[in-house]
């Protein structure tokens, strides 16, 4: 692969996948450093299957699970964020901008209190807009699976929602 390719390619999926990291780590340099090594691994591995046809993205998103992974294992310590989610339309009036900002700190919530499973396949969908086929090749599951665990994961989120207004 020439270094203009490089180029392109690290331009085009950089900082979608320095968020992946860092909304998984929740630490700045930490996820700098596994975004560039994950680019090196990514940009070693097509180098030596020149003859394979590669799926860019996803092969960086697992390059970059993977990587994650290991820093938690050496770090022996979990901590999974969700990424901020700040809904704001200056036309709408304070009230309705307040019942918004509820409704969102009340889904992020929910969200952080599903299963860590679920909650990343509603990350990888609904926050980084993945096709349901980029996520199985991630996650390494079929792409049933991953249609039937957001499913799932959209149920609970409606159950864990409703019992919130209930309350």
């Amino acid at each position: 692969m020439h270094m203009n390719e490089q180029n392109k390619l690290f331009e085009t999926y950089q900082k979608e996948i320095f968020r992946f990291i860092l909304l998984k780590t929740g630490h700045l340099e930490s996820a700098e450093d596994l975004t560039s090594e994950s680019f090196v691994k990514f940009f070693t591995y097509i180098e030596k299957n020149k003859s394979r046809e590669h799926h860019y993205r996803g092969l960086l998103y697992s390059i970059a699970k993977g990587l994650v992974i290991n820093y938690y294992r050496d770090q022996r310590t979990i901590q999974i964020d969700i990424e901020d989610i700040e809904i704001v339309d200056l036309k709408d009036s304070a009230d309705e901008q307040l019942d918004r900002a509820i409704q969102v700190e009340q889904l992020q919530t929910a969200v952080l209190m599903l299963p860590p499973a679920l909650r990343t396949l509603i990350e990888l969908r609904f926050i980084r807009q993945l096709e349901y086929s980029e996520i199985a090749e991630i996650t390494g599951k079929r792409e049933g699976a991953i249609r039937m665990g957001i499913s799932r994961a959209i149920k609970q989120l409606k159950e864990l929602l409703a019992t919130a207004l209930n309350q």
